[in-house]
């Protein structure tokens, strides 16, 4: 068996160079996730019970159960995490994507998505 010496070991200001790395690269991509959401808030407004929607998906952007949709007519909508615990994949921004179609209807809460044959109530949980 060898003998451990002084060459093999691995000094601690190696150690010090790997964490301050870790930690810088940890501060700056969270600061640059900040920011893009930040932009994306401010180019997309909220979709409420008032608005009517009749339209396919465009693009699509998800982030922490959040949906960033831009439909093929332009409109561009913040859609907040949904859940329908009837389905297989009980959450709404992983049963959206592009070329789906919306529908709801004004003064109501359901967001329909219509060739999946699935529905949602924006902002709440439906149990089984």
């Amino acid at each position: 068996m060898m003998k451990p010496t002084n060459k093999n070991k691995v000094k601690p200001k190696y150690y010090l160079s790997v964490i301050f790395l870790v930690l810088f690269m940890a501060v700056f991509f969270t600061i640059m996730d900040s920011r893009k959401i930040k932009k994306l808030h401010s180019e997309y407004d909220r979709l409420s019970n008032k608005d009517s929607l009749n339209d396919v998906i465009g693009d699509i952007y998800k982030t922490k159960g959040v949906c960033f949709v831009t439909f093929k007519n332009g409109l561009k909508k913040i859609i907040s995490p949904s859940r329908n615990m009837q389905y297989s994949i009980v959450n709404l921004d992983d049963n959206l994507e592009k070329e789906d179609e919306i529908k709801k209807n004004p003064d109501s809460d359901t967001i329909w998505i219509v060739n999946k044959n699935q529905y949602f109530i924006i902002g709440k949980i439906i149990e089984k």
